[in-house]
């Protein structure tokens, strides 16, 4: 049987859920932070994608955004 390996393409959403499953940042502004963090060698990402991949991990129930801008991990 095959082991997982730890995923190192930037563009996979479980990339970023292995990063931020160590980070677990509490506010949706550290959460953006941290995204902008993993891509910023592979040129800048915009606010848009930033808000495109944090929509993937609620889709996925890896997060979610209360009213009050914190971050909740299902």
């Amino acid at each position: 049987t095959k082991t997982e390996e730890p995923t190192t393409d930037i563009n996979s959403i479980q990339y970023v859920i292995e990063r931020l499953d160590k980070l677990r940042p509490s506010k949706k502004k550290t959460l953006m932070n941290s995204i902008r963090a993993m891509y910023q060698f592979q040129g800048a990402i915009s606010e848009e994608d930033q808000e495109i991949i944090i929509d993937k991990l609620e889709q996925k129930k890896f997060l979610k955004i209360e009213n009050n801008n914190r971050v909740t991990y299902l």
